[in-house]
């Protein structure tokens, strides 16, 4: 008994003392981040206890781990910047003491990133550029740059970058790189000059002179380098400032069709550095009549081209902008006008030739093939006293009786002793020998006419002698023979003038396409070449021209020599077309004869007739020309008619229908 009341008591005084002694049993932890440096990691730190997830730690903050218990605790900093050192041992060991707070700080010290750069503008010079420039790094965003300033870039890594200075006026010049390298070093500032010089501008004076009659109101246009145009009165000057030194192009634009233009335009002028250059460009403007007064007429391939008493030139049909007379644009006052195949040509007032349209063979004779819708020059600066335009090639007249020819030259039309050039044109997805500039007639001959048929030209020399040369496959030299005497791309065919056979004295001469007509000093007309349509005045015969068989050369009745136009009529002069030829007797009567399909030969029918036919109306006329498939004539009132085809507006009174009979041409009285 005595012994369980002495465990019993004992046991209790045990429990009683064990309650009075109980106190705490963990601890907390401060940790202190202290950064040093002028770039510290903005985003702070993580610090964790014993592996334990992190708690965020600022750059200079403190974070408290409450609840620890006692004993030593392994303490680890991390999310620290590469260019940052933290000083003492981490992970470092910490112990914590039940009840206490313990602290440990970690030192991080942080090295500089990034540097600085200055960049400075020193410009001299005149004319600087007022807005300044701007400058870039590594082809960031620019800064503003004053000419005379500087700017600091900041944050820049440590390294190599590029610094580009922009916004340079035209005027100026950068010495040195641009853009040029700079090496930037942490915590430093790099610094980089851009020295500019600025040359003063120059400045273009322009000047219109304008002259004659029925000037453009409206003045013109003028413009620079091909910038914006600026008006111009037509007797007045404009100025466009701030140009570089050097070359500029100026151009004139707006003149009126019937303005000419003296001078180069576009012009080139050299602009100095602070002064103005001077171009002046001198206009006349030639009368436009109300109503038109030819003073000749010239039928071409489907077209047909006048010349009105003024002296200003019409065109209208095929590959014309009207199928009514059209001012020709230019300006110029011409003195005679003929129409081609394709082309048209003219003599100023200043005897200088002229010639638009298509260019593939040369036949504009201004050193292209490049076609032209406005007279273009004709190359050589001769004076010509007339000019003759062909199928695809023109001939010339000069003073003295020396002739030129110029354009497609594959069978000798142009006379120059050669088939083989002097130059090469693409015609007709073709290449072709040709020339593109006029070139002389050898042989020492004194023409006193010129005429450019299909691909041959006849000229009539002093004394009434004929002279033909180009190709002679269908007899249209006149020589008595086919055989030659050469070959051109394996026809027939002369590339010097030969004399037509027989003796004839004539007075004129007209080359068709593949024939020949003249008027000897009797009056008759005689014709020769190809002849299956009664071209020749005659009926078809009475030879036979031998081709090669081919679909493109068949064989055609043909006379090699002058055969005597039927019916007995004295005539003043004949004009060669397509396929049918048309004269005018010394009383003004107009006689037709060959193909008539098209009404061409205006006797009331799209027949046909292998002898002369009055043309149609009774009317009186000074001259006739005969085309492709129509012809025209000018009466001796100087009223101008047309009849054949009209389909493509040869006979320029707008309708669009072809006539059998005369019909006056639009615009007249």
């Amino acid at each position: 008994m005595k012994r369980s009341a002495f465990t019993v008591a004992s046991l209790i005084a045990a429990l009683a003392c064990g309650s009075e002694s109980a106190g705490p049993t963990t601890g907390s932890l401060e940790v202190t981040a202290a950064t040093t440096g002028s770039e510290p990691d903005l985003d702070g730190y993580t610090v964790a206890i014993d592996g334990s997830a992190g708690e965020p730690l600022a750059v200079d903050g403190t974070v408290t781990f409450a609840q620890l218990g006692t004993g030593n605790h392994a303490v680890r900093l991390s999310g620290v910047a590469t260019h940052c050192t933290v000083g003492g041992e981490n992970p470092r060991t910490v112990s914590v003491t039940a009840g206490a707070a313990a602290h440990t700080t970690f030192q991080i010290a942080c090295a500089a990133l990034s540097g600085s750069l200055q960049v400075t503008a020193a410009t001299t010079g005149t004319d600087f550029d007022p807005d300044g420039y701007t400058v870039a790094v590594d082809g960031g965003a620019g800064e503003v740059l004053a000419s005379n300033g500087s700017v600091t870039i900041s944050g820049l890594f440590a390294g190599d970058h590029t610094v580009a200075l922009g916004g340079v006026a035209a005027n100026c010049t950068v010495s040195g790189p641009n853009p040029r390298p700079v090496s930037v070093i942490a915590g430093a500032a790099a610094q980089t000059a851009f020295p500019v010089t600025c040359a003063a501008f120059g400045a273009i004076r322009v000047t219109a002179a304008t002259s004659g009659a029925d000037l453009d109101a409206d003045g013109y246009t003028v413009a620079v380098d091909g910038g914006a145009g600026q008006a111009l009165a037509i007797n007045g000057s404009v100025t466009f400032s701030q140009l570089l030194a050097g070359d500029h192009t100026v151009v004139l634009s707006g003149v009126a069709a019937n303005c000419r233009l003296s001078g180069e335009n576009p012009a080139t002028l050299t602009v100095t550095s602070g002064a103005t250059a001077q171009v002046a460009f001198q206009m006349a403007c030639a009368r436009i009549p109300t109503t038109l007064t030819f003073a000749m007429v010239r039928a071409g391939e489907d077209n047909t081209c006048g010349l009105v008493v003024e002296g200003a030139a019409y065109c209208w049909g095929w590959r014309q902008p009207s199928a009514v007379p059209a001012y020709v644009s230019g300006g110029l006052t011409f003195a005679s006008i003929d129409a081609g195949g394709l082309s048209t040509c003219g003599v100023a007032s200043d005897r200088a030739a002229y010639c638009w349209g298509a260019n593939g063979a040369g036949q504009l004779g201004n050193g292209s093939t490049t076609d032209s819708p406005i007279p273009t020059a004709v190359a050589g600066g001769l004076l010509i006293d007339s000019v003759d335009a062909g199928g695809l090639h023109a001939c010339a007249l000069i003073a003295g009786g020396a002739a030129y020819c110029w354009g497609h030259n594959y069978y000798g039309q142009l006379g120059n002793g050669s088939a083989a050039g002097p130059e090469l044109c693409n015609s007709f997805f073709n290449t072709y020998p040709c020339s593109t500039v006029p070139v002389p007639v050898p042989g020492g001959l004194t023409f006193e006419a010129l005429s450019a048929g299909g691909y041959h030209t006849c000229g009539l020399a002093s004394g009434g002698v004929a002279y033909c040369w180009g190709a002679n496959d269908y007899g249209q030299l006149g020589v008595g023979s086919t055989t030659g005497p050469e070959q051109c791309g394996g026809r027939p065919c002369s590339t010097v003038p030969v004399a037509v056979t027989g003796g004839h004295t004539f007075t004129s001469l007209s080359a068709g396409a593949l024939h020949t007509c003249g008027v000897t000093d009797t009056g008759a007309a005689y014709c020769w070449g190809r002849n299956d349509r009664g071209q020749l005045g005659n009926d078809p015969g009475p030879e036979t021209c031998v081709g090669d068989g081919s679909p493109s050369y068949p064989s055609y009745y043909c006379s090699t020599a002058p055969l005597l136009v039927r019916g007995g009529l004295t005539f003043k002069a004949v004009s060669g077309g397509g396929f049918h030829t048309c004269g005018v007797t010394l009383s003004g009567a107009a006689f037709c004869w060959g193909a008539g399909d098209w009404g061409q030969l205006g006797a009331g029918d799209f027949g046909g007739s292998t002898v002369p036919v009055a043309v149609a109306g009774g009317h009186a006329f000074a001259s006739l020309s005969a085309a492709a498939n129509h012809s025209c004539g000018l009466d001796i009132g100087s009223v101008a008619y047309c009849w054949g085809r009209n389909d493509t507006g040869g006979l320029g009174d707008g309708s669009g229908v072809s006539s059998a009979v005369p019909v006056k041409v639009a615009g007249q009285p």
